[in-house]
């Protein structure tokens, strides 16, 4: 199944295209993006006004008008706790223990989206492990990776705003574990809000750079935590 999804700070590495039958430049310059460091970065508002990024839904409500819960909320379950102390905390390390890479074939192929990308040597489909963080388009990212996984984790300024079962989420890969549990957080500088799905094993991927409408559409079960404002 094509992945339909992806990580919204880097959805700006896509090239933009003109619309058909527009005006044409005699030629083409050259567009300088910004690295995925350096995306992740960026505030999502900025990232609108660059090449190739999609435009944004405003999220429903400002983050001011919402309701969290403090900082020191823990629900007794220790995989959702665990991912509380890290993101509420910014423990670092806590985080990268508890990422889970998801064992997949790598291919050369170029471009976001599709399984992990191979490493220099590594022949295609060579299985390695995997964790995607899903926004406009898919990122699979490797091990390498882990300190630019934390940063999506830690961008802004995140609050928890509910803990929901996850048995039903619509984004599914054939040989991605099902998550138990979603811990949402809403960036509280700018409003877009996140998915941490987490399971046993820790945290199996991340949906992001969303409003809550858009969540609770793609993952949805039985609520643990309820939102403070309903």
């Amino acid at each position: 199944m094509k992945r339909i999804v992806g990580l919204i700070f880097l959805a700006i590495l896509l090239t933009g295209c003109a619309p058909a039958g527009s005006p044409q430049p005699a030629a083409a310059t050259e567009q300088v993006l910004p690295t995925p460091e350096a995306a992740l970065s960026l505030p999502l508002s900025a990232t609108a006004t660059l090449p190739g990024m999609p435009e944004l839904a405003a999220p429903e409500e400002p983050a001011a008008a919402l309701i969290f819960y403090p900082p020191e909320t823990r629900l007794d379950i220790q995989t959702v706790d665990d991912v509380l102390e890290g993101i509420l905390t910014g423990n670092r390390q806590a985080l990268s223990e508890l990422l889970y890479f998801t064992p997949e074939a790598c291919t050369v192929n170029d471009g976001l989206g599709g399984p992990p990308k191979c490493a220099e040597g590594e022949a295609d489909g060579t299985v390695v492990g995997g964790f995607m963080i899903l926004g406009n388009e898919g990122l699979a990212l490797r091990e390498a990776d882990r300190e630019i996984i934390i940063d999506s984790l830690l961008y802004g300024k995140p609050a928890l705003y509910t803990v929901i079962e996850a048995p039903n989420e619509i984004i599914m890969e054939e040989d991605w574990l099902p998550a138990q549990y979603a811990v949402i957080f809403v960036d509280q500088l700018d409003s877009f809000a996140s998915a941490v799905l987490v399971d046993k094993n820790g945290i199996l991927r991340v949906v992001t750079g969303r409003t809550l409408a858009d969540l609770f559409g793609l993952v949805n079960g039985g609520v643990i935590l309820p939102p403070l404002d309903n």
